[in-house]
């Protein structure tokens, strides 16, 4: 039993590296005009601590009873809601952390239990946002540095294994992993080259708002992918255990990126050559097609 609920949840649960900080800086810039619309939007460093309670938090997995979770969800999310207002959520660490997106089976474990629990008495659409793995991989290997930097290390190992050997990640099987588990739920995709175009029809689509006009801010510069020096050299730092002995390991990574920028295309950081590039380039077309053809790609 649900203390309150709100009329309806959008929740957009990222993926990493997909403009997803960016989105989320452009939607807090509008909280006051989203209150006056009876919605209500939760900003990223507000409610982050929340979230994790219920996706990375073996005890809300252990309650014994939907009735507790019901009750475990509303202390952390429905306290100041009413039925009338929308609800929108937006963060990418729902399905996993950054490093768990380098694999060939991104995000298999599964955290979605308390969408599920919602969906059952609210209106609820799951939105996700996707680009090209081949562009998508190295800024996560890049975060993963900052806050897993060991586990980082092992999961590039694996994943340049796996790829040799012709497997692939793939987005539809984590579209099919999601729509399995929540049936309930409407499901809707964007790319992210549609964001960058026309962010508009995005925001609109997300917040149900058709003439919203959503703030112009710059793109976030920490979530630029560095250049292969810059890799390279704390590549060697965690390898040699600096990590474990680091004061402010987040930050050092933060300097040498920032001191070993990219300056072209041709010094930035890489994770494939050129031909798993195409070959991951020619299966991100079919999947955009798949979702176009299942009538859950965001129309641009």
């Amino acid at each position: 039993m649900f203390m309150s609920t709100p009329r309806r949840i959008n929740i957009h649960i990222g993926f990493h590296k997909t403009a997803t900080t960016h989105f989320q800086d452009t939607l807090e810039m509008s909280t006051d005009e989203f209150r006056a619309r009876n919605i209500i939007y939760y900003p990223r460093d507000q409610y982050r601590k929340s979230l994790r309670a219920l996706t990375h938090n073996p005890k809300f997995n252990k309650l014994p009873l939907s009735i507790f979770k019901q009750l475990y969800i509303s202390s952390r999310l429905f306290s100041p809601i009413t039925k009338s207002k929308t609800l929108l959520i937006s963060e990418e660490n729902i399905l996993g952390d950054c490093v768990e997106l380098l694999s060939t089976i991104p995000y298999s474990m599964n955290r979605l239990e308390f969408i599920r629990i919602m969906s059952r008495k609210v209106d609820t659409t799951v939105y996700f946002s996707i680009r090209d793995f081949s562009t998508l991989l190295p800024g996560a290997y890049a975060t993963s540095l900052k806050y897993s930097p060991r586990k980082a290390l092992t999961a590039k190992a694996s994943l340049i294994d796996d790829i040799s050997c012709k497997r692939y990640p793939s987005w539809i099987d984590v579209y099919e992993r999601i729509k399995n588990f929540l049936p309930n739920v409407k499901i809707k995709i964007w790319n992210q080259e549609a964001y960058r175009h026309n962010p508009e029809i995005v925001f609109r689509e997300f917040t149900n708002i058709t003439d919203f006009k959503p703030h112009k801010i710059p793109d976030p510069l920490s979530t630029i992918t560095p250049s292969l020096k810059a890799i390279k050299i704390v590549e060697e730092n965690v390898r040699k255990g600096n990590y474990i002995k680091s004061d402010n390991w987040f930050l050092e990574v933060e300097k040498i990126f920032e001191e070993h920028q990219a300056k072209d295309l041709e010094t930035k950081f890489r994770l494939f050559d050129s031909e798993t590039t195409q070959i991951f380039k020619k299966k991100y077309q079919q999947e955009l097609s798949y979702f176009e053809a299942q009538n859950c790609l965001v129309s641009i």
